[in-house]
């Protein structure tokens, strides 16, 4: 399986092509793209043709009724789910994993992410990703939470333009799956 620093390069590389194309940024939030009820700390942004959503709401893990409100978004015949990380191919997507967890040691104190993404890709090849993620103190005397110790979930998704997508495959020979 790839390295965390593979993904990270890919998610850099990501913006330093996306910088370099000549289409048009969106305007507005994508249709895919949707803030569910009692959202807080809603923000939007375009970065280098890249629109992103961020906000946090309450929810229970393992968030059933948040992932499949998503799901839902996607019932029709224009996408399909992508079982792999679209960047980096081999990473299995939310769709075949589920929740996974990690460790983030870079925070003070430690902190437990429980987390899920999945993507979509749509037939003009634009990607939709969605990041959920819980975030826990590690307990002192337990070196793992089974479960989050709250209800705090943070969404993130965004929207790649299939013309970023072209770009960053064009030096791959590996299909988007």
């Amino acid at each position: 399986m790839p390295s965390m620093r593979w993904r990270a390069l890919g998610a850099v590389t990501l913006l330093a092509v996306a910088a370099c194309a000549k289409a048009g940024a969106l305007d507005q939030r994508p249709a895919e793209l949707i803030v569910l009820d009692g959202a807080t700390s809603v923000r939007d942004a375009t970065r280098n043709g890249v629109y992103e959503l961020t906000y946090q709401l309450e929810s229970t893990y393992p968030a059933a009724n948040v992932t499949s409100k998503i799901e839902a978004i996607f019932n029709d015949t224009r996408w399909s789910a992508l079982a792999e990380d679209w960047l980096n191919p081999g990473n299995p997507s939310g769709h075949s994993l589920g929740w996974g967890s990690l460790l983030d040691s870079s925070k003070t104190p430690n902190t437990i992410v429980h987390k899920w993404s999945a993507e979509w890709k749509d037939t003009n090849d634009n990607i939709v990703i969605y990041m959920l993620r819980f975030d826990s103190a590690v307990p002192p005397d337990e070196p793992f939470l089974q479960r989050p110790d709250n209800h705090i979930l943070k969404v993130t998704a965004a929207f790649v333009p299939g013309y970023v997508v072209h770009v960053l495959r064009s030096d791959s020979d590996q299909p988007l799956r």
